[in-house]
């Protein structure tokens, strides 16, 4: 009996069964869970942010091919004169 007593007050699970312990597994485990929680969120909002300046990026990308495209034609529309003409436009 001495033995098991010995044995269960410094083992690692002796948390469980010491009454007067603030730290029983309840906590351990509640503060685990918080703490897994927090991770979580943690990296969720890392994720989701990454996700958002990728889109930001991709819109972005978008939005210059298109002003490109209009450039292109305007200076479709444009190219004849300014090569014959090359003086004209910079004055």
């Amino acid at each position: 009996m001495n033995r098991n007593s010995y044995r269960l007050k410094y083992s690692n699970d002796s948390d469980e069964f010491d009454d007067k312990s603030t730290s029983t597994w309840c906590y351990r485990n509640w503060f685990r869970l918080l703490f897994v929680i927090i991770l979580t969120i943690l990296t969720l909002g890392t994720i989701s942010s990454l996700i958002i300046i990728l889109y930001k990026d991709a819109l972005k990308e978008k939005a210059l091919a298109e002003k490109k495209k209009t450039w292109v034609k305007k200076w479709k529309i444009i190219e004849p004169y300014v090569k014959h003409f090359p003086l004209g436009f910079i004055l």
